[in-house]
Formats: C-alpha cells, structure tokens, sequence
C-alpha cells in the first residue's frame, strides 16, 4: 500500500507539473499575444466624450499600446455630427507606444463610431461617441463631496434632464509608484458606483440599491456636476460635455504631483514634501489617477483642495510660498504632459473650517490663509506663472453639512462662482456673464447677468490720515461690507447681532480690514472705514500712527466681507504701504510673488484666420488697437 501511494503521489505529482507547465505555456502566448495586440486606456469606450478643438486649436489624442513598429489605425465614422469622419494611421514606437492627433468636430445631433485597428488581432469599437467639452475634477475630499449632500439635492439632480448631452466617469482610487498608462483594473475604491466606466445620463440617475438618493449621480460630485451644469447653463447650452471625476479624500498637493514637478517645484518651496504614508505618499495619485489620462484633452481642469496642507504643515516653512510654488508647478507639469495647450485651470479658494461662532484669534493656526493667498496667486497678473486661469472666492460660503466644518454644504454657490471663473477664462466671456444667476421667481423678473469676479485689487497707498486701498473700477461697482451668515445643516443661518461678545457682530463692528501700527497688527473698527466708489479709507487706531502693512480677511472664517454689486466677495490680500502707491506689482510680504491683477487683455486670432496669419496681419491688428482706443482700454496682446 505504502509503494503504491508513493506511485500515486508521483504520478498525480507528474500531472501537477504537467498542467502547471501547460498554463505557463499558456500564459507566455497569451502575454506574447498581448504585447502584439493593440490596448487602449480604460477611458477608451462607449459614450465617452471628446475635446472638440476647432474653436481654439487644442489638439486632442488617443493614445495606446501595440506591437513595436505595428501599424495602427484609429477611424471615426461620419455617421454622426459629432465627429469628423475619416482614418488617422500611427505605427507604434520601439516601447510599443503609439497616438494619433485628431480634430473634433462642431455639436451636431448625433453620436458617432471610433474604430481602432491593427495589424493582428480584433478591433477595439467604441460607440456613442461624441465631440464636445471634457472636464477633469480633481482634489481632495471637498471635490469628493456628493451631490446628495449639497443644497436641494433631489432639484438640484432633476436638472440634468435638460442637458441629455451629458457623460460621467468616476475614476477609481488608487495608488501607484510609477507612472501608469491606463488606470487600475483592480481599484481601490470607488466613491460612485460604477467607477472607470462612462455613463450617460439614463446610466447615472438610474436608482440604486437604497432608491433615488443612491444614484450614480447622487454620489457624483457635487462642485464637479454643478459648475459643469452651470457653465452649461450660462454658455454652452446643450453642448456634449464629459464630467471627470479623479479625486481622493485627505490628501496633499505633492502626491497629485510628477517626481518631475516635486523636483523642479522644491527650490522655490524652501522644501521637499514631508515624509507621508499611503495616498500622501508623493507622486502617487498622480501616477495612478492622473497619468492615464494624460493623452485626454480637457477644456479645463477643476482643482479644489488644500485642506491637507493647511492641516499638516511643515515646521519652519512659509506656507504660502511652498504651496504656492508646488500648486503652481502641479499645473505647469499637468499641461505640459498633456501637450494639448494651456488649458483653463480653475481653483476654489478654502471656504472657512470653523463655525462663525469661534473666536477668530482663536482659528488663526488653522493655516487657511496661508493656502488662501497662494491660491490668489494662480490668477493671471504680471510676472504670474499660470494664465489662463481663475479662482472662485469662497469666504463667505461656510457652514455644516454631513460631513462636518470643513466640507460646508453650499457647493451651489461655490460651484456657481466657479462655472463664471470659467467662462471667462476658458470661453473669453467679456464683461458680464448672461444667465448667471437663476431668477427667484418664475416671472424672471431679476437680472440674471452678473460679472466673473468680485473686486479685483489694484492698489494700497498711505495717505495723510492713514491708508487707501483701491479696487478696479470695472470689478467695484456697488462696493460695500456684507455680513456673512454661516449656514447650519438644519437651514437656519448664524444672526451676527446675536454673537456672544467679545466677538465681534460682523461688519457693524470690525470689518476684516487690518493695519500693521508699531509692529503689530490691528483690526480697522467699522468707524474708521469708509468706502467712496472703488476705494476703501481706513484710519489707524492712533493719531500719528504711520501704517507699513495692510491685509484682508486674515482670519479662517470670516464674518463680513466686501463684495460688488453682483455679491462676489473680493479675495484675502497683504500688501504693503509706503509713502508712494504699492501696486500689486510690488513684493508681498507673506508671499514671494504677486496678488491678483486685472487679467491680461487682447485678441485671439485663431478663431478667424486659424493658420493663414503673417507679420502685416498683426501689425494691422496692432495698428487698430491703437487708433480706435482699445489699447487705452488695456488691450495690449495679440496672440
């Protein structure tokens, strides 16, 4: 018996190593035969939504693997308005990567068929397709927060009915210590269900398990879904767009970074990135989450974050200049590897952490200041870094929602801020924006045009009584304070006459404006304010005190604010006075560059003569400029 186990145990040993061979042989085919077929990333699929670039010549890409030296071709059909018809042929490199350039086509009515073809194996078909605008959200858990928990949830979802045109993609959570190609097949975690996959709006309101309130849509996010749908609302109409989710809760700015970036940004931050763990590590959502879609254009991409760094900061670092130059470098390093254009980068600025019932000496180490100011610093001005580019100003919008202080529910606002940022930038909507706000009432009767911005600073100077800051005329019509009243999950809102003393009862007693008297900074009481036209007087607490500094809104949460007459606050800023005026040009204390500047005005000739421009058109161009006075008008490039 013992003889005729052991033979057993041979033999049944044998027929292991047989079939264990037998499926590494299998395996080594199927690899090889991998490395010849043609792959796509994931986004590759049904429904997806391409950036259209005939507007103003970004160019668009697909992008993907196949043999080395094999010849690959990507044809659309012309089935379809929406994308050009014709064959785009690209022979893979000595890696085995290969991408065509392409141009979308005008909106039209119908969706198209894209077909990728090698030279072995099956083709890769995606349907539905359509050109449009495509939108890439990313940050931290403020870009996370669902739809569901923001102001009328269930009104706010009914609204996508209007917009049929539209696709979602919830990218999945994950990590990676290199540079991906496509994004995970086995994520982490996904915050709306499905995740890596497109879905059209029939898919995204489609009830899930728990009703209504568990749609696909519900979980989306609420600042990327309402600022889409808001640009949709002021401009686009029903344009086909695609909304890119690529977010993750509690992270820092450097692991949505390249290696590339960290190093080149860490000079100018006085720092490298703190040791971290997990999805802090550096680089690491870049590489998983962003990387992918590297060879996807985008009109423009959201950011909302900074919560982590103000949270974790690095012992004797300025924080301003080191987030400043790390975010600055993230949106350089973004577009670059995109090679697409500078696209239009958009910011939210940190809304307040606290409730408005906290002492405000008492939230002076939350750090949302500091991030604050750096974000400023991303809106175009002279000697900036990044154009093409906005920040929607949040100070007044705080609150409690589900998910506590820091996560405040009023991501209507926020995003309705935000949607007139990007029209401006990413459409160049001049003047004021239509459409901007929704009327109150069904008899529309309200103006519903607003400008993008609030008060945009030019300058601070002293004077003989004290200091004067000046505001764009443009930017400053109706400028006056504003009391800000935080808004508790239950609705009901903070009465600032109500503030247990000694806090201050907004802007009837100290409005945020501070001056630097004798090395220590002092609050300007509401009698030594004064606002004529785009000016604010402010007068130091002494007689003969000489002020060298002055800021605003130097506090986590803010109870009053200075806002136009389109109620849009104007941002925090430092500056410092001298006997002369100190434009926005000169050195801010806190920070090593500049605060924000009215932004860069001229023409755009691609719109109309796209390639068919010399030397004598631009020059005519120039020549108008100056007889019909738009160059006094600040109109001083041509591009």
């Amino acid at each position: 018996r013992r003889q005729r186990n052991v033979t057993l145990f041979k033999d049944c040993t044998r027929q292991k190593l047989i079939m264990i061979s037998g499926v590494l042989a299998a395996a080594f085919l199927l690899s090889h035969e991998a490395k010849g077929a043609v792959s796509v990333p994931r986004w590759f699929g049904d429904g997806m939504v391409f950036q259209k670039n005939d507007e103003y010549g970004a160019r668009s890409f697909i992008n993907g693997r196949a043999r080395p030296g094999e010849k690959v071709v990507v044809s659309f059909d012309n089935a379809g308005d929406n994308l050009t018809g014709g064959t785009f042929p690209a022979i893979a490199d000595a890696d085995g990567n290969w991408e065509v350039q392409f141009n979308g086509a005008g909106v039209g009515t119908g969706p198209g068929t894209v077909t990728i073809s090698g030279e072995d194996g099956p083709s890769i078909v995606a349907n539905n397709v359509m050109g449009g605008d495509v939108y890439f959200c990313s940050g931290q858990s403020n870009m996370v927060f669902p739809l569901k928990y923001a102001y009328n949830p269930e009104e706010e979802m009914a609204t996508l009915k209007q917009y049929p045109n539209f696709r979602f993609f919830a990218t999945a959570r994950d990590t990676a210590d290199t540079p991906q190609f496509d994004l995970s097949p086995t994520p982490a975690a996904c915050d709306a269900e499905p995740c890596n996959k497109w879905l059209t709006v029939d898919q995204a309101t489609a009830p899930q398990q728990g009703g209504m309130n568990n749609t696909f849509l519900a979980n989306f996010s609420a600042m990327c879904f309402l600022t889409i749908r808001d640009i949709a609302r002021m401009h686009t109409g029903n344009r086909p767009v695609a909304l890119i989710q690529s977010a993750w809760g509690g992270t820092r700015v450097e692991a949505w970074m390249s290696t590339e970036a960290i190093e080149k940004a860490s000079p100018s931050a006085g720092a490298t990135p703190p040791p971290a763990s997990g999805p802090n590590n550096a680089s690491v959502l870049y590489n998983a989450m962003v990387a992918p879609w590297n060879k996807f254009s985008v009109r423009a991409a959201f950011w909302y974050q900074g919560e982590e760094n103000a949270d974790q900061k690095i012992p004797g670092v300025d924080q301003t200049q080191y987030y400043a130059a790390m975010y600055q470098t993230m949106i350089a390093d973004w577009r670059d590897k995109k090679s697409m254009g500078d696209f239009a980068f958009m910011t939210v600025q940190l809304p307040p952490s606290v409730p408005s019932t906290d002492d405000p000496a008492q939230t002076m180490g939350t750090g949302r200041m500091q991030i604050r100011l750096a974000e400023s610093e991303v809106t175009p001005h002279p000697d900036g870094l990044t154009d093409i580019s906005g920040v929607a100003v949040a100070l007044d919008c705080g609150g409690k929602s589900a998910w506590g202080w820091d996560h405040p529910p009023n991501k209507n606002e926020i995003s309705r801020r935000l949607a007139l940022q990007t029209v401006h930038a990413a459409f160049a909507v001049q003047g004021e924006i239509p459409n901007a706000r929704v009327c109150p009432t069904p008899s529309g009767a309200c103006n519903t045009s607003s400008l993008w911005t609030g008060p945009v600073l030019v300058e601070a100077s002293l004077t003989s009584s004290g200091a004067v800051v000046k505001f764009a005329d443009w930017s400053a019509t109706g400028l006056r304070l504003k009391d800000v009243l935080s808004t508790n999950p239950d609705g009901t809102t903070n009465n600032c006459s109500a503030r247990p003393a000694p806090l201050p009862s907004c802007c009837s007693g100290m409005p945020p404006f501070e001056l630097m008297e004798s090395g220590q900074w002092v609050r300007v009481s509401k009698a030594r304010t004064s606002i004529v036209g785009p000016s604010v007087s402010l007068i130091p607490s002494s007689a003969g005190v000489v002020p060298t500094q002055v800021r605003f809104a130097w506090a986590d949460y803010v109870d009053c604010v200075l806002v136009n007459s389109d109620d849009l606050p104007s941002a925090p800023f430092v500056l410092n006075l001298t006997a002369t005026k100190t434009s926005i040009s000169d050195t801010v204390p806190l920070s090593p560059r500049n605060m924000i500047q009215s932004p860069p005005m001229g023409t755009n000739t691609w719109n109309y003569y796209h390639c068919n421009i010399d030397e004598n058109i631009v020059k005519s161009l120039a020549d108008n400029f100056l007889s019909n006075g738009m160059a006094k008008a600040g109109y001083e490039y041509i591009n």
